[in-house]
């Protein structure tokens, strides 16, 4: 082992335990092991086959600041390991947690030679840091979704392409959400939903006229549970859209009852007030997602005075 290489071990050691430590000691040469790519890929895997150690740390960060210590840019080595099925998922996750936009980057142009666990990592990772990273990544992350979608494998994935389509879309992307959205096959209502979603998004008229003809229509009196679903799915669909004139349409329903039992149990009111916070309190890099947001009383009070 070089210098450089037993002093990354120490350094992982240190900080995240034996087991980790074994690996890089395996890896150890590769990180100095001039410019061939395959000793560096295997070290960068080694350390990705490494179970959890710490209770109070995340895997991918485990894993981060284990391939940190590795000595080189370990990125580049681990986008390959994105298409293997067992260590795919670890391996988006500890990308992400190095630097998100070059990760987020590499995980875009792998999609759809990507396995469908990277997918979901970097779609979900995305869509709920959109504030941030649609800006520098939304015409990557349209190419990726735009892929998925030629020759759908999971329509898990294609709901999450079509959500993404409607963050960094325009009106050119209206023919092909239309097509989903007019979709009547068997099995395709979360395609449906989601074309919608995008469509309202990307502030198709008629899809956001819809919505809010959808909230007009109030409970009744002792609604039923796939009553509260569909009051529930329009909501979401209505902060997902991010237009304010729905805003009075989303307060009807901050007095809706909870409906179901302590199983199942759905309540319209937080997700009113989930809606309204997407609306007028949006996540970006001048409010992040730790900053704080009105509670269920404060929206309450919020569509009283309105």
């Amino acid at each position: 082992m070089t210098r450089n290489a037993r002093a990354a071990a120490i350094l992982v050691s240190a900080l995240l335990g034996a087991p980790l430590l074994a690996a890089a000691q395996e890896a150890g040469p590769a990180a100095n092991a001039g410019t061939s790519s395959e000793p560096r890929r295997d070290a960068v895997a080694a350390i990705l086959r490494t179970p959890r150690q710490e209770a109070a740390t995340s895997l991918a960060d485990q894993h981060a600041r284990a391939l940190r210590a590795l000595g080189f840019d370990v990125l580049p080595e681990a986008q390959p390991l994105l298409a293997d099925s067992r260590l795919s998922t670890d391996a988006a996750r500890a990308m992400l947690a190095l630097d998100e936009r070059r990760a987020m980057s590499m995980i875009f142009a792998a999609i759809p030679r990507t396995s469908l666990s990277t997918q979901l990592v970097g779609f979900v990772w995305f869509l709920e840091h959109e504030g941030s990273l649609a800006g520098p990544l939304g015409p990557e992350a349209h190419a990726a979704a735009s892929r998925v979608l030629v020759r759908i494998e999971s329509t898990s994935m294609a709901e999450l392409a079509l959500y993404t389509i409607g963050m960094v879309g325009s009106a050119a992307d209206f023919p092909l959400l239309e097509e989903f959205a007019s979709n009547q096959a068997f099995g395709g209502q979360g395609l449906r939903t989601a074309s919608q979603a995008a469509l309202s998004r990307l502030g198709s008229r008629p899809h956001i006229e819809g919505i809010r003809a959808q909230l007009a229509e109030p409970l009744p009196a002792r609604p039923g549970y796939q009553q509260g679903l569909r009051v529930a799915q329009v909501l979401r669909q209505a902060g997902f859209a991010a237009n304010a004139t729905l805003v009075p349409a989303v307060c009807a329903h901050m007095a809706d009852p909870a409906i179901g039992d302590f199983d199942i149990r759905i309540e319209p009111a937080r997700i009113a007030a989930s809606a309204l916070s997407l609306i007028l309190e949006p996540v970006t890099e001048q409010r992040p997602r730790g900053a704080p947001r009105r509670s269920l009383d404060e929206w309450k009070t919020y569509c009283a005075q309105l």
